[in-house]
């Protein structure tokens, strides 16, 4: 075999395991954020009590605009997307 014949083949085995570890990767993004999600909800379950009333509403405030941001930032950029 040509020199060239084992780079093509180093090659496309290296593209077939780059290509296998982007279908794990999807995965493990989902559990970590599931993790992260489940670990910030019985944080503030624990933290509850002291948190003052006026800083949880302005929280739940900047939470509430910070979705509408990026509600209108998806909204804009579907508008720009061609239609099929």
């Amino acid at each position: 075999m040509t020199r060239d014949g084992k780079v093509s083949i180093i090659i496309f085995n290296t593209v077939k395991r780059e290509s296998a570890r982007r279908k794990e990767l999807p995965m493990i993004a989902t559990v970590i954020n599931v993790i992260l999600i489940l670990l910030g909800s019985l944080l503030g379950l624990a933290c509850k009590e002291h948190i003052k009333p006026r800083f949880a509403a302005t929280l739940t405030s900047a939470l509430g605009l910070c979705v509408m941001g990026i509600g209108v930032s998806s909204m804009i950029a579907t508008e720009e997307t061609p239609s099929v």
